[in-house]
């Protein structure tokens, strides 16, 4: 039987993943997952990963943070609307550590969802990989055009849906990156950049914009510090940091709906600073 299963998961690969059915003992490990994850009380959506349902490299990347969310041991807060909620800042910043602390906060009040820019999309899983690993030679223009593809496809088939449910959700950088790496320190300008995000975004803006504002040296030593594969930006010389770092400055300067954090402190104290803002916002736009 079990050279028989074998055989089938060869010829689902080959056959563009055909799924099978699955055994009694992976729904029961699925049973499992599911009855842990209730007992820890943690209901922001999930990638629910099958390691035989999927090769290695999409069940990373492709499956999508979307297990039920249950009100057994939490009622949520009830919105009015969706809030769209984004995280800026240089690479180095801390934007994904802080992510994980605030909505370890969000998702015991509100129905949340956690994702990110680019490859949160089943498209988004390759334009990611092209970009941050760049194999070939690819100009300004073309490197912010794959960035707006994956926009496009994100806004509609991630961020659109969430908001629609009247959920919080959190996104690991979005347009403003895009003015600000392409647009500033690449420079290929923000006007068109930004129309192309308005139209990409269905004309969706953020609510809130948190700014992880860091020294770009400070930056760098954090990035080298990490010891992990480098991405094509991370690899820029020090000197396009720093236009990175001048780029949001200048372009969130007369943002209203811009709040900046000093990426110098400690997680708990920006993500504490974070979920007050948010509570005040939602109690003043509700």
């Amino acid at each position: 039987m079990k050279q028989l299963r074998t055989s089938q998961q060869a010829t689902r690969y080959n056959a563009q993943m055909v799924r099978l059915p699955l055994t009694m003992s992976e729904k029961k490990t699925l049973t499992m997952r599911a009855r842990r994850n209730s007992e820890s009380g943690d209901w922001s959506e999930k990638r629910v990963v099958h390691p035989e349902r999927e090769s290695k490299d999409m069940n990373k990347n492709v499956s999508q943070l979307r297990t039920k969310q249950a009100s057994r041991n939490y009622t949520f807060k009830q919105l009015k609307r969706g809030i769209l909620i984004t995280v800026e800042g240089i690479d180095g910043c801390g934007k994904t550590t802080f992510i994980k602390e605030l909505s370890s906060r969000l998702n015991k009040e509100f129905k949340l969802t956690i994702t990110k820019e680019p490859g949160d999309s089943a498209l988004g899983v390759y334009l990611r990989q092209i970009l941050q690993e760049q194999p070939v030679s690819i100009t300004s223009k073309a490197e912010y055009l794959l960035f707006a593809a994956d926009r496009a496809q994100h806004a509609t088939e991630i961020i659109e849906p969430a908001l629609k449910k009247n959920f919080i959700v959190i996104s690991d950088r979005m347009g403003d990156s895009s003015v600000v790496y392409q647009g500033f320190a690449r420079g290929l300008g923000t006007h068109m950049i930004n129309q192309i995000n308005i139209w990409a975004m269905n004309g969706i803006k953020p609510d809130i914009i948190f700014h992880l504002k860091l020294d770009p040296q400070k930056a760098v030593e954090r990035i080298q510090n990490r010891n992990e594969k480098l991405t094509a930006f991370e690899k820029e010389k020090k000197d396009f940091m720093h236009k990175v770092a001048a780029g949001y400055d200048t372009w969130f300067a007369d943002k209203k709906h811009v709040v900046t954090l000093d990426a110098e402190k400690d997680t708990v104290s920006m993500a504490n600073e974070a979920y007050a803002y948010i509570l005040s916002w939602i109690e003043t736009h509700e």
